[in-house]
């Protein structure tokens, strides 16, 4: 027994040495193992591709009643390189009376043919708000028709679809719905089409997304638009650098091809009395804002931003309705407030920025809300835009001339002010400043528009670097008046004219001054030429 113990006692000793040399050999292992793959995941963190500016293919959204005209798909895809163009071919809705489902406000007029066309349709509110009541099959089938027929059509032009991108708001909840249907086209369209939706930030942690995602060729996360706001007291903007940072990493992580979508819009909302939310508009020319006089400009700043790069933000501008009027069919009440929300070429700089650096390998390229078109004046112009794919400052040209005509005993003298560069100035009587000589106690007469105010000035008109010393006077003792713009947005140019007794010199000197949106002031002394007429 003593020796059986004994012999017990030394395989006890033995079984406790052996393990322990194989534990620390499994520890360094171990811990080999972890400083590979602690290695792997910073090789791959501080090896993630950051795109060139020039590599990143672009796109756009054209989202408007009428198809975009040949010649501004063409400016964009001179000054972007674009080659997809996703275009509104109208919206799917639910009929309250019957159930049934129909397309309508389908855009008009003739398709561009010179890009590759997606035809995006959406859904009204109806829809959305009885999605449950309505089966996949039923969306997939009249969304399958209107495709069909829109190919028919466009088979007729020169122009080329290649695919077909649904932007239906699906609640989170109903993402299996979704897939359904996803499925469902994909059996009923040509096998050549490309298939894609949009996507909410709030489908993001749904862990039925990446399933969604399965069904489609692509996607494209919408970077802006989280939410509209409800109260004065609650203003945000309608896109940020944080909210695009991390709309882009979750893309990314997810493992699936996607656009990223960005924002080059702005928009008006309406608060009533108490600030609270009452309509919101995307088709008001800010001018027909800044030029009312029943509007009080009652603040102009750039929306707080978490990141330290103020300029990359976009403007707000509040008003206070002094009285009762109409603006292209908004109708405003005495005490209500007006809100302008304008996108700035610096902040969509920005926003692309963290694409290219943070998008990774799946990224297929850049989607812009909206194509610029002529006579959309709440758009990013298309020089904006290019300026800030290519990552640079916006240009800033102006052209001014002094044309003299004779009158008689009095000359009339016309002064016309143009935006020649790709620069947005900002809205307010600050906006884009000219001081102009004229002769003292010879002006008998000014004649402005509503964009321009004219201001009578005393003093020397110094350069630009020195400190001004002109003082507010009156007409007849005035030798400078600053005619400010309240708003000159690049390509558009503004007329003035002034009477003057006697003649005029031969050149005028002057001084120009604009406050760009960017928060940055650009000044230029000139001596202007006087043409005769």
């Amino acid at each position: 027994m003593q020796k059986q113990a004994k012999n017990l006692q030394s395989s006890k000793d033995i079984s406790i040495k052996i393990p322990l040399t194989k534990l620390v050999t499994l520890l360094v292992v171990l811990g080999f193992i972890t400083l590979l793959v602690s290695h792997s995941q910073f090789t791959h963190l501080t090896h993630l591709r950051v795109w060139a500016t020039r590599e990143v293919p672009i796109a756009f959204w054209a989202w408007q009643t009428t198809n975009p005209s040949q010649k501004d798909v063409q400016k964009a895809i001179s000054a972007t390189k674009a080659k997809d163009l996703f275009i509104h071919a109208g919206q799917i809705d639910y009929v309250l009376a019957n159930g049934r489902l129909r397309r309508i406000r389908q855009a008009d007029g003739i398709l561009p043919n010179s890009i590759a066309l997606h035809l995006t349709y959406n859904a009204t509110v109806d829809l959305l708000r009885n999605l449950e009541k309505v089966t996949p099959k039923q969306l997939a089938d009249i969304i399958t028709q209107c495709y069909q027929e829109d190919v028919r059509r466009v088979n007729e032009t020169a122009a080329t679809v290649v695919g077909i991108q649904l932007d239906i708001d699906f609640p989170t909840r109903l993402l299996p719905k979704y897939m359904e249907l996803l499925g469902l086209l994909r059996s009923q369209l040509p096998i050549n089409t490309k298939i894609s939706i949009t996507g909410l930030p709030t489908w993001i942690n749904s862990p039925k997304l990446k399933e969604t995602l399965a069904k489609v060729d692509f996607w494209i996360p919408q970077c802006y638009g989280t939410e509209i706001p409800k109260q004065l007291t609650r203003l945000s903007p309608i896109s940020s650098l944080e909210q695009v940072n991390q709309a882009i990493e979750t893309s990314r992580n997810l493992g699936y091809p996607f656009y990223a979508g960005l924002s080059a819009y702005g928009y008006a909302i309406r608060f009533n009395k108490n600030g609270n939310f009452v309509q919101i508009r995307g088709d008001i020319d800010p001018a027909e804002i800044i030029t009312n006089t029943s509007l009080e400009l009652v603040e102009r700043q750039l929306f707080t931003a978490k990141s330290s790069n103020l300029s990359a933000n976009e403007w707000c501008y509040l008003y206070k309705v002094r009285e009762d009027l109409v603006i292209d069919g908004l109708n405003l009440k005495a005490g209500e407030s007006i809100m302008l929300d304008l996108p700035t070429s610096e902040a969509l700089r920005a926003n692309i920025q963290v694409v290219r650096e943070t998008a990774g390998e799946q990224l297929l390229g850049i989607c812009i809300f909206r194509l610029p078109t002529e006579g959309n004046p709440t758009n990013l112009t298309i020089a904006e835009i290019s300026d800030a794919i290519k990552d640079i400052n916006s240009s800033i040209a102006t052209e001014v001339n002094l044309l003299s005509m004779s009158k008689g005993k009095t000359t009339e003298l016309q002064l016309t002010m143009k935006n020649t560069g790709s620069a947005n100035p900002l809205m307010g009587d600050d906006s884009f400043n000219i001081d102009l000589e004229v002769p003292i106690g010879r002006i008998t007469s000014l004649y402005l528009g509503n964009a321009v105010v004219a201001k009578p000035l005393c003093g020397a008109l110094n350069g630009v670097t020195e400190k001004s010393q002109l003082t507010p006077c009156s007409l007849q003792r005035a030798n400078v008046i600053r005619f400010a713009a309240k708003y000159l947005r690049p390509g558009e140019e503004l007329k003035v004219v002034i009477e003057i007794l006697g003649e005029v010199p031969s050149r005028i000197t002057s001084i120009l001054s604009i406050n760009l949106d960017n928060g940055r002031t650009w000044q230029e002394k000139r001596n202007l030429l006087v043409r005769k007429g």
